[in-house]
C-alpha cells in the first residue's frame, strides 16, 4: 500500500506534464523527422498516462484496503490534525516538476531521475502519508498518540482525544483509521 499511495501522490503532476507537453511534436513537416529527433516526447506521455492510470487503479485499491483486513481498536491519547502538510509537499515537490518539458531529452530525462529520486525517498521513509491526492478527497492526517506510541492517521473522521478508534496498519506507524 505505501508504494500505491506514494504513485498516487503525484496524480496532479503526471496530469500537469501531461497537459503541458500536449502539443509538443507540431513543429515537425514529417512523421519521420519527429520520430529521429523526438521519440522520447511519446515515451513519456505514454509513461504520464501509464501513470495516470496506475494512480486511478490505485485509488480504488485503497478504497478496498480500507474495507478488508485486520483492525484494531485503541483509545486516543493525543491528537493533532497536520492536514497542512499535504499542501507543503504539494508545493515542494510537485510543482517544481510540472513545467518540465519533453522536447529536450535531457530534461526528459531530469524528470524521470528526479521524479524517480522522489519516490524512493516517499517509500523509504513515510512521507508518503502527506498525499495531496487523499486531501482533495476529504481525508484528514491526524498525528495520535496512543498506548504510548506515536502514529499518523489517516482519516475521513474528525479524530478526538479519549475517543476510540479502528485503525489498520499500511506500515511503519502510518494506518488507516476511523472513529469507533
Amino acid at each position: 500500500m505505501k508504494f500505491k499511495l506514494s504513485i498516487q501522490s503525484f496524480f496532479p503532476l503526471y496530469l500537469l506534464l501531461l497537459i503541458f507537453n500536449f502539443n509538443k511534436w507540431n513543429d515537425f513537416t514529417s512523421v519521420e523527422e519527429f520520430w529521429l529527433y523526438n521519440w522520447y516526447v511519446v515515451v513519456m506521455k505514454i509513461l504520464m498516462i501509464l501513470l495516470i492510470i496506475m494512480s486511478i487503479i490505485f485509488y480504488f485499491s485503497f478504497n478496498s484496503f480500507k474495507k478488508y483486513g485486520n483492525e484494531t481498536h485503541t483509545k486516543v491519547d493525543k491528537a493533532k490534525n497536520i492536514n497542512e502538510e499535504s499542501l507543503l509537499f504539494f508545493v515542494t515537490f510537485i510543482i517544481p516538476i510540472c513545467f518540465s518539458e519533453f522536447t529536450v531529452l535531457n530534461q526528459s530525462i531530469c524528470c524521470i531521475i528526479t521524479l524517480s529520486l522522489i519516490l524512493l525517498l516517499l517509500m523509504r521513509t513515510t512521507l508518503y502519508y502527506k498525499n495531496p491526492i487523499l486531501t482533495l478527497l476529504k481525508y484528514n492526517l491526524y498525528e495520535i498518540k496512543t498506548e504510548g506510541k506515536e502514529i499518523i492517521a489517516i482519516t475521513k473522521s474528525t479524530i478526538k482525544e479519549e475517543n476510540y478508534i479502528i485503525k489498520k496498519k499500511i506500515s511503519d506507524n502510518v494506518y488507516i483509521a476511523k472513529e469507533k
